[in-house]
């Protein structure tokens, strides 16, 4: 009951079904290992929890902030008068640079894929797709004619996406032209580990985000525009995308023959 009026007021509150899943599943991990003792729970009692699961540093951060959404609510409910996630301290996240992959290994994965293996790394490396994104698209949201198709993404935001030819050409072998575009019931998780388990099979080293990093990259390489990078990946704020211009290596090239010109004093 406690669990499902909570999933209500997610839904009140217009979060994505994926949001509500991976919170309502924190929660039920959290009330399995707590029990009746949730509304007295300390700080301790959380970090205990936390440190028997062996997260990952970004594992765990993503879980307290989860089950402080919880308490967020639960005390607005008054259905208890503190929050032991509160204190908590976040770990400390390194930022990793975006790694593109190479192209020949991205021809591999596309070239030794069935058809609908094929579309969907193509929405990750040519239109920049996120898992959830990808899970997302209908065909009603795709047209093939304007080779456009609009994404729903974070926050619910839309945006509209170009179809290069190779995607295109992904797309138009797929069997189905109505509904789910890669899998009615497929989740975000779901898609993520088939890529991977796809990438492994082959030898590569990569994941489904890396994917889109590559889209990211070649993108900013190609335009030189990182407000147009921005508005292709879906990024709120333009500080999320300018990592990306870290990794762009048309940079270091143009920086390194300058220093080649007539004139130019070396460092």
């Amino acid at each position: 009951m406690l669990r499902g009026a909570y999933e209500t007021q997610m839904r009140r509150d217009g979060q994505r079904p994926t949001t509500i899943v991976k919170r309502a599943a924190e929660l039920r991990w959290w009330l399995e290992h707590i029990g009746e003792r949730w509304t007295d729970a300390t700080r301790a009692d959380v970090e205990e929890w936390l440190d028997g699961r062996d997260l990952a540093s970004s594992t765990r951060s993503v879980a307290i902030s989860n089950l402080h959404v919880f308490y967020l609510w639960a005390r607005r409910e008054d259905l208890v008068e503190h929050d032991p996630t509160e204190l908590i301290r976040r770990p400390k996240l390194r930022r990793r640079l975006p790694r593109p992959m190479r192209d020949q290994d991205v021809e591999l994965l596309i070239l030794d894929a069935n058809t609908r293996m094929a579309a969907t790394i193509c929405l990750m490396v040519d239109a920049g797709l996120r898992c959830a994104e990808v899970a997302g698209l209908d065909w009603d949201d795709v047209d093939l004619a304007r080779g456009t198709m609009m994404v729903r993404g974070k926050g619910d935001r839309d945006r509209l996406v170009g179809i290069p030819s190779r995607l295109a050409v992904a797309l138009a072998g797929l069997a189905e032209t109505s509904g789910a575009v890669i899998a009615p019931t497929a989740t975000p998780g779901a898609i993520s580990q088939r890529v991977r388990a796809h990438m492994r099979r082959r030898g590569i080293a990569g994941s489904a985000h890396r994917l889109r990093h590559t889209y990211a990259t070649r993108l900013l390489e190609a335009t030189q525009d990182i407000t147009a990078v921005q508005v292709a990946l879906g990024h709120a704020l333009l500080t999320t995308t300018q990592i990306y211009a870290q990794v762009d290596p048309t940079r270091a090239v143009a920086a390194a023959r300058l220093l080649n010109k007539p004139g130019s004093r070396g460092v």
